[in-house]
């Protein structure tokens, strides 16, 4: 592949090789003969002249023989080693797995086949024997077409390969992808290669499927993401409006359930407490007044006469009495802690925890003259002509030995014993 060059460029470093040996040589003979000249005539100035002139004869003299002895070898050695160098060059290109062809460049843009390597010749078939000293346009016609000529002169100023798809050679598809490199070589020549890089695209192309294929799979993966996003956040919406519901649902319920409540712990008529949650309040404040051994007092209030005012007045009458009854009674304590229930049909009670008896009997008055300021009218009364009432009041200090019901009992007594002294009067015991 490279015989020609090979023996130009062999003859100008043999040549070159000769000149610096000869100098190198004429250099160390001069110097032996001065050195010898210097031993035989130590002194005498004329001697040294003519030994100057014996020297000069005497290098004229040994130049050829001294040039057999020395040039000859070297230039030897040298050959030797630049046939060995170019001869692996050779082997090692011809045995490249790249298709390599070596071309006579011919301006303007004429290549004529001068030599290839051993995949050359697998690539295309044939031997390139066969080709050589033609012109590329003839070997490859369709070349001149898609401009491959140029390519090659433009890749050998720029040092870029290109790409060339299907390459053919006679209808026959030689290689699929190829990869064109050019070098510029001595003499006008152009050494021009072509990696095969089919299955190097092939990969390129199932990386680019696998490419397609994953980036498909993660579009599909985040339209089901954002569809099961909107769903989860359409559900939140109603799951927060149904929560909302249940909530509004929850605080109506709550506000029933405490109405109800109220209803159950409250008379239907007079809207005081009932005897449900009197009963509930006593045995509550009577175990607290116990455990702080506070006074517990509670007055019992009875309307006079109410049987008599119903048969006289009426019912319905009746029942607006029992609401200003109630009234009256309710203005007479304006403390949160005590409580007035409606303990029967025409009874009343006021429980006042922490009062002492003389403080209850101060409000069963003060009671009493409310209920008269109200001037219900009632004829049937013997006790006065206006409704009244009267009251029977107890307070004790509650303790272990003294029952709850005490404290009932004896404000019923207390009761017994104001209606038993005429009425419209407070008592105590």
């Amino acid at each position: 592949m490279f015989n020609e060059d090979s023996l130009s460029d062999l003859e100008r470093m043999r040549r070159a090789q000769i000149l610096r040996s000869t100098i190198l040589l004429l250099l160390l003979i001069g110097a032996v003969e001065v050195a010898v000249m210097l031993l035989i005539h130590p002194l005498g100035v004329p001697d040294i002249a003519e030994a100057a002139i014996d020297a000069v004869l005497l290098v004229i003299i040994l130049i050829p023989f001294i040039y057999r002895l020395l040039v000859r070898q070297a230039v030897s050695e040298t050959e030797n080693s630049l046939i060995a160098s170019l001869q692996l060059s050779d082997d090692l290109v011809r045995a490249m797995p790249a298709g390599i062809f070596i071309y006579d460049f011919i301006a303007p843009d004429r290549l004529i086949l001068a030599d290839g390597n051993i995949a050359a010749e697998h690539m295309t078939g044939r031997a390139l024997s066969d080709w050589k000293g033609k012109d590329f346009d003839e070997i490859w016609p369709s070349a001149k077409d898609l401009g491959i000529t140029e390519k090659f002169l433009h890749v050998a100023q720029t040092g870029t390969p290109f790409e060339e798809d299907n390459l053919v050679y006679k209808d026959h598809v030689l290689i699929v992808d190829t990869m064109v490199h050019v070098f510029t070589l001595p003499n006008n020549r152009l050494a021009v290669s072509f990696v095969d890089i089919t299955e190097r695209k092939l990969a390129e192309e199932e990386l680019r499927r696998s490419k397609d294929k994953i980036q498909a799979m993660a579009n599909d993966l985040e339209q089901r993401v954002e569809e099961r996003t909107l769903s989860l956040q359409q559900l939140n919406v109603q799951l927060s409006s149904e929560i909302e519901e249940r909530r509004e649902v929850e605080q109506r319920l709550a506000q029933l359930n405490k109405e109800l409540q109220l209803l159950s712990y409250q008379d239907g008529l007079t809207g005081v407490a009932n005897r449900r949650m009197f009963d509930e309040l006593l045995e509550k404040e009577w175990r607290r007044c116990q455990r702080n051994k506070k006074p517990l007092a509670l007055i019992m209030f009875d309307i006079d006469y109410f049987k008599q005012y119903n048969d006289c007045y009426g019912h319905q009458l009746g029942d607006a009495c029992l609401k200003q009854v109630a009234q009256a009674l309710t203005d007479a304590s304006q403390r949160p802690a005590d409580l007035l229930a409606r303990y029967g049909g025409e009874e009343f009670a006021l429980l006042l925890p922490e009062t002492d008896r003389e403080h209850a009997l101060v409000l069963a008055e003060k009671a009493r003259e409310l209920v008269l300021e109200k001037k219900i009218e009632h004829k049937p009364s013997k006790a006065n002509d206006m409704v009244s009432v009267s009251c029977g009041v107890f307070s004790c200090v509650p303790d272990v030995e003294t029952e709850l019901v005490t404290l009932i009992e004896q404000a019923d007594k207390a009761l017994y014993r104001a209606k038993e002294s005429g009425r419209n009067r407070v008592a105590c015991l």
